[in-house]
């Protein structure tokens, strides 16, 4: 069973007493850090997530790639899918199905390490990271003191804490940080966990910022299940309530618009839908907006929907399960139509094609039921989540341009709106 992981990332430190230029350097660097972390503004990057588990015996098992905006902010990081209009306040974990997941990468780290003081910091000498010479430092903080959080299947518990961070010998920029849980309890499924994060300077309007630009979760179950959730962060920038998160792309499709309402689609409505553009497992990923076009004209409501209107919306699951047999599930949503007038929101279910089946009963053993034909073997239909998914049986996935769905409003989302 894949089971939802999260690590929450709540740490401090303080200098024990050192000799020779060390506490100093120490001050300095803490300063440096602290000064970035004050005057940092408000911002946003694209978020890359790429997870994964590999069972006891080595054998990769799950692989999903997944993106999302991030929003940073001294209150903490808030989350919204790339294109969207708004960020929503829900937990990080909320945007998944299972696996790994962390937070707290954009400032809780970087306050914690140099603004607060519980673990004690030694300076462990010069070391190169990439070409760059370094000052590492070692971290350690008892569990008496501790703010070292895991939840692992609902269930959290404190954890002492170690771990070491790398600042640059010429700017004290910091470049690298790790962390490592320790004594965890026994009654977490939970073996091991660590987390790292790569640091690097971007400009925000006009200035450059000390930011992340990677990190990475391992976490081990107690049976030896691996679970990895390795995260990039680009198209970073100064965040403003003025601020369009759309691309340039086609599917900036949530934008919010302006204009007088239109009817909207009644519910029973069946659509069929030609995708603009492929879906690859190689180069797609969860979050990612796409466009359909009506295959066939719409009239209802009020409503006269030529063939070939525009359909936005976003691929919401891509999950490749790589244990015998191998198959990819895959997650569909389309949520608006592009009218004359503005867009028309509405909520939709998967119906098909659905592939037929039959039962074979030449295995005495065991009959197995076998899928013919070329339709989709649809796992949930989306009806009360307005998600379609269906699963393709192998390792690759390549949905091509014009691959054909059939969906059916449930019900109206609210009024058109207008760009």
């Amino acid at each position: 069973m894949i089971r939802a992981l999260r690590l929450i990332i709540a740490t401090a430190y303080s200098a024990t007493a050192q000799t020779g230029f060390e506490p100093e350097l120490l001050g300095r660097v803490r300063q440096h850090i602290a000064a970035n972390v004050s005057g940092l503004p408000d911002y946003t990057c694209q978020e890359t997530m790429e997870r994964s588990m590999r069972a006891p015996t080595g054998r990769m098992v799950f692989r999903e790639r997944l993106r999302l905006e991030v929003l940073g902010t001294k209150a903490g990081e808030i989350f919204s899918w790339p294109g969207s209009a708004q960020f929503a306040r829900e937990p990080l974990e909320s945007w998944i199905a299972a696996g790994a997941i962390e937070n707290g990468n954009f400032l809780t780290d970087l306050r914690n390490l140099f603004q607060l003081s519980s673990a004690t910091t030694k300076y462990a000498g010069t070391e190169t990271i990439a070409r760059q010479a370094v000052h590492r430092f070692d971290f350690h903080a008892p569990l008496l003191s501790s703010r070292y959080t895991l939840t692992i299947d609902g269930k959290t518990a404190i954890t002492a804490y170690s771990g070491s961070f790398w600042v640059s010998q010429e700017s004290l920029d910091i470049v690298r940080l790790e962390m490592r849980a320790e004594e965890i309890p026994p009654d977490l499924d939970c073996r091991q966990a660590q987390h790292s994060v790569t640091y690097g300077r971007t400009r925000l309007g006009v200035s450059e910022w000390l930011i992340p630009s990677a990190a990475e979760l391992l976490m081990v179950s107690r049976e030896g299940r691996e679970s990895r959730n390795s995260v990039a962060f680009s198209r970073c920038r100064h965040y403003a309530t003025e601020t369009s998160l759309s691309f340039d792309t086609a599917a900036a499709v949530e934008s919010p618009a302006r204009s007088s309402p239109q009817p909207n689609l009644p519910a029973g409505v069946a659509l069929n839908l030609r995708l603009e553009h492929p879906i690859s497992i190689r180069e797609s990923a969860a979050g990612d907006p796409i466009v359909a076009r009506l295959d066939k004209p719409v009239t209802a409501g009020g409503l006269s929907l030529p063939k070939g209107t525009r359909v936005l919306g976003r691929i919401r699951r891509l999950e490749q399960y790589l244990s015998s047999p191998a198959s990819i599930r895959i997650g569909l949503e389309f949520f608006a139509m592009e009218a004359t007038g503005g867009r028309i929101p509405f909520t939709a279910f998967l119906t098909g094609p659905r592939a037929t089946t039959y039962v074979d009963r030449a295995n005495y053993g065991s009959p197995a039921i076998v899928m013919t034909g070329e339709g989709l073997n649809i796992e949930d239909d989306g009806m009360t989540t307005g998600i379609g998914s269906f699963r393709i049986d192998g390792k690759e996935l390549h949905i091509p341009r014009g691959f054909r769905t059939f969906w059916k409003t449930r019900q109206a989302t609210g009024t058109a709106q207008q760009d």
